[in-house]
């Protein structure tokens, strides 16, 4: 079942296709402007791994430098009955996701999905430090509320930590789903170890591009969020 509208903002749910498991077909619905998912039962087991590797670049797209704050509550695209959010247990935390009570299925935000996969962590240090030096106020990659990094790197609004995609762990988890479409497609080995390869240059020459993400327009106050700006870079590097 796909279609319905987006449970933050109201505008019709964009319904893309991703590969599944054995050549199976999944459909999702995404609001990139709310940066959004919403996934039907058990369509997140049913993805494939290049089924994931096209959302993550699909995440990339169109998204909203005006992008709205959630609301608090949040409405089943099918029931239109209030989802509840529960918290997904991660390896390191868990990650909240809002289901349906009449379990039509769930819905989760970008910042849940890419930390659900470990990718993100909190910006700590002198790396916060310097984007304070920077920038007053930068947007939530978690719910899009504006956060004031001089008063505290928490939003206040849902309770994020100002976070980055971590490269180690986003190398790590792109090269092991690679690695896992080379061998399904039974490609020769030492193509999927020179694949891998150029994988890995990519994503580092793209990290080393947001190593001055700090100083990027993008993430002052109305604009993108660190998360949403590195996905941008690692989507050109990718793509």
């Amino acid at each position: 079942m796909s279609g319905g509208t987006c449970p933050s903002c109201g505008e019709a749910l964009s319904t893309e296709v991703f590969e599944g498991h054995y050549g199976a077909r999944v459909e999702l619905d995404l609001c990139h402007a709310c940066e959004l998912i919403w996934f039907d039962k058990m369509e997140n087991i049913r993805l494939s791994s290049a089924g994931v590797l096209a959302l993550m670049r699909a995440m990339a797209t169109d998204l909203d430098p005006q992008r709205r704050t959630l609301p608090e509550r949040l409405p089943c695209p099918r029931c239109r009955r209030p989802l509840k959010t529960r918290s997904r247990p991660t390896k390191t935390d868990a990650v909240p996701v809002h289901t349906c009570a009449k379990d039509h299925g769930f819905l989760m935000t970008y910042f849940a999905f890419l930390r659900e996969r470990d990718c993100i962590r909190p910006l700590q240090g002198k790396r916060l430090e310097e984007l304070r030096a920077q920038v007053e106020q930068i947007r939530c990659s978690s719910c899009g509320a504006s956060v004031k990094l001089r008063n505290d790197p928490r939003c206040r609004h849902c309770g994020a930590t100002v976070s980055i995609l971590d490269r180690e762990a986003l190398a790590e988890t792109l090269g092991g789903l690679h690695a896992d479409v080379e061998r399904r497609a039974n490609v020769n080995a030492d193509k999927v170890a020179a694949d891998l390869a150029m994988d890995r240059l990519r994503t580092e020459t793209a990290f080393r591009a947001m190593d001055s993400i700090h100083r990027d327009r993008a993430v002052t106050h109305g604009g993108l969020g660190i998360v949403e700006v590195g996905l941008r870079w690692l989507a050109r590097a990718l793509s």
